[in-house]
């Protein structure tokens, strides 16, 4: 669902009933939890950290509830956090083997790509 503001500082997502990877296993609360922190930690060098500065922390509030802690007021909280992509935690820790065959839960899935040459998605 959209975000619901706590406070200035605090917002809540519900993630949606029935949301699936590519794989064909669930998302959860811990998968988005992971997907933001990975992208904020500066060791990953993500090209998505500067579009999301704003973000303290994000954490599994119970099966279907995220809870974001900003540092500081973000009017455009709702929005911004669409640029960050959930992956499933227990595949995206290995990130060599991940970045090789990523998964997803887009309307596209990756079926094969080659340097240089192609990129070829399935809807």
């Amino acid at each position: 669902s959209d975000p619901k503001k706590v406070n200035d500082t605090t917002y809540q997502v519900t993630i949606r009933e029935g949301a699936k990877f590519h794989d064909g296993t669930p998302v959860t609360t811990e998968d988005v939890a992971f997907s933001f922190t990975r992208v904020m930690d500066p060791a990953n060098k993500s090209l998505f950290s500067q579009f999301i500065p704003f973000i303290q922390d994000v954490k599994p509030l119970d099966a279907k509830t995220v809870e974001f802690t900003l540092k500081y007021a973000f009017p455009g909280f709702g929005p911004r956090i669409s640029v960050v992509k959930i992956v499933p935690k227990a595949l995206a820790t290995d990130l060599k083997a991940f970045d090789a065959k990523p998964v997803g839960t887009g309307p596209y899935k990756l079926i094969s790509a080659a340097k240089d040459d192609k990129i070829v998605f399935e809807a």
